[in-house]
């Protein structure tokens, strides 16, 4: 054991939780002391003590014990964090008092907003359930795939969008699906919870009369129940014009759609086309992705030379294996389909409905053509987006 009294196992979990080799015994010592007996123990020297001592005395770290309870790969990441800073702010074996509480205080800060960022789009991170030891926010995949996301600036523009996108469609549909009933009118019937008040106060033998003929005057309603919907298509253009914010753009509209579909227990697919077409990400209702599966999607960009719609909307179509699919088919262009008119058809048949999506650009008549509904995004303006496809989905 070090000075700190840390066991093997304590050191085995910091490197097992951490993912970082090396011998930083101050990171392990943080790590036992955010996960077990957070007393100070005689026996550090150097720095090092000097840094132990600031954390008895620092609100923040007490903080961090409570952030950090029973999840061990958030405690090492904290402890790991914290120990990085107190090593930049030290001057050779010396740490001056208020560079170490300065350095805690940033250490703890940083890992306090990572986790804030993990916990709020663990939706988005392939997660689900709740913050009880069910689910797996805290694992060492979670932490690592919300970091990766935050350090890759063209993951975390995705996923920046993606939040933005999915907390805009759980708005919109808690505005429409208010389930119940709504009043539509008046009719006729025996039906007494809806008897209008006036029936309430004729006499009683004219009212039994009413009922049991069934002409009491009472209100007409319709269900407003929503009902089960099938899985969500997303089908990006991946040619090479598509690089850049464009792209970016769509894998953000498609981790949002995967979030939505999520929590809506609806199947999901992602699918990319450009000369061909093939699906990157693929889940059943009620399943999530691994985050590796997902990171991949993600990064994946086929920038291929041509873009061939009938390709994309060949696998979209292999994907809608359930009735009242929505397709959401996102691209930049322009292509030829071979008959518009059967590919209407078949969304007729099976209660599919079709969103074109043109990115960066206005909504050419062929996209039209094989759409239900249309609208144009880009990174100024969404709002069309948003009333049409999350409105809607």
């Amino acid at each position: 054991m070090n000075a700190y009294q840390t066991t093997q196992w304590q050191e085995y979990q910091f490197r097992e939780s951490a993912h970082v080799p090396g011998d930083d015994d101050l990171a392990v010592e943080l790590f036992a002391r955010l996960t077990g007996n957070p007393a100070k123990r005689d026996g550090a020297t150097g720095w090092q003590a000097a840094a132990h001592v600031q954390a008895d005395n620092l609100p923040e770290w007490k903080r961090a014990r409570d952030m950090v309870r029973g999840l061990p790969d958030w405690a090492a990441r904290m402890a790991a964090v914290v120990a990085e800073k107190l090593a930049a702010a030290r001057e050779g074996d010396a740490l001056d008092k208020l560079k170490a509480r300065q350095a805690m205080r940033r250490g703890i800060e940083q890992v306090e907003r990572e986790k804030e960022e993990a916990d709020s789009l663990f939706p988005l991170l392939g997660g689900g359930g709740t913050m009880s030891g069910d689910d797996d926010r805290s694992t060492p995949q979670t932490v690592k795939c919300a970091r990766m996301f935050k350090d890759d600036y063209r993951l975390k523009r995705i996923l920046e969008i993606a939040g933005r996108l999915y907390r805009a469609h759980k708005e919109k549909r808690a505005a429409r699906d208010t389930g119940g009933h709504e009043v539509v009118g008046v009719t006729t019937g025996a039906d007494l919870p809806k008897l209008l008040p006036s029936q309430w106060a004729m006499p009683d033998e004219v009212l039994f009369k009413n009922l049991l003929e069934r002409s009491a005057l009472q209100y007409q309603t319709r269900d407003t129940t929503p009902k089960a919907k099938g899985p969500i298509v997303v089908m990006v253009d991946e040619s090479g014009s598509m690089d850049g914010q464009n792209i970016i753009w769509a894998k953000g509209v498609a981790l949002a759609l995967l979030a939505a579909a999520m929590e809506e227990k609806r199947g999901f697919t992602l699918v990319a086309y450009g000369a061909t077409a093939y699906v990157e990400l693929a889940c059943k209702p009620g399943e999530r992705p691994s985050q590796a599966r997902l990171l991949e999607a993600m990064r994946s960009f086929m920038d291929s030379g041509r873009t061939n719609w009938d390709a994309g909307f060949t696998v979209s179509r292999g994907a809608c294996v359930e009735s009242r699919a929505d397709i959401v088919h996102i691209t930049d262009g322009a292509s030829d389909v071979r008959d518009a008119k059967e590919f209407s058809d078949w969304r007729a048949a099976n209660g599919v409905t079709c969103y074109g999506v043109s990115i960066g650009c206005h909504v050419t008549p062929t996209l039209a053509s094989v759409s239900d509904e249309t609208c144009m995004i880009d990174p100024s303006s969404d709002g069309e987006f948003i009333e049409t496809v999350l409105g809607g989905i």
